[in-house]
């Protein structure tokens, strides 16, 4: 027993004979609004050997170009994107710092804590420089990323 398709189905394989895109297959889509099945077939048929016409004679095909896929304007580039790596990177500067720093490995992790967290674990006592030196650059980096765009939103507004 041979499955039927359903309208829908039967629709969108139509529009595909007809020589259109899935997409327009569906956008073209109206539940409740018939055709006849005579005038499908038709219009099927129909328009197969002028589509391999067209495609033969103009070079192309008659579906529609792909579109870009990017931020607001193609051509340009994502500054949130870049904004957020270089918050990252001003967060692991202080680790990065140290690591490549002198030093034995232990002495190294000691003191990349001692920057992410002020207190000093070889003698048990807070430093708001060690605290300082470890935030201040993702501090300043958040502040100027999210800080310029809400400056130029603002200058554009008047």
């Amino acid at each position: 027993m041979a499955k039927t398709l359903t309208a829908y189905q039967a629709h969108v394989k139509d529009e595909l004979l007809a020589g259109h895109t899935m997409k327009q297959a569906a956008a073209s889509w109206h539940p409740g609004v018939r055709k006849s099945r005579r005038a499908r077939v038709v219009t099927a048929i129909a328009a197969i050997p002028t589509r391999r016409a067209a495609a033969r004679t103009t070079g192309g095909n008659k579906h529609m170009a792909k579109k870009k896929k990017g931020g607001h304007h193609s051509g340009g580039f994502n500054t949130s994107k870049m904004f957020k790596f270089l918050r990252i990177g001003a967060l692991a500067a202080p680790a990065a710092v140290r690591a490549l720093g002198p030093g034995t490995p232990q002495q190294k992790f000691t003191l990349a804590i001692c920057d992410y967290t002020g207190f000093d674990m070889s003698n048990g006592t807070f430093h708001a420089e060690y605290l300082k030196r470890g935030w201040l650059p993702y501090i300043a980096t958040a502040a100027l990323t999210y800080g310029i765009p809400k400056l130029l939103q603002l200058i554009r507004r008047f």
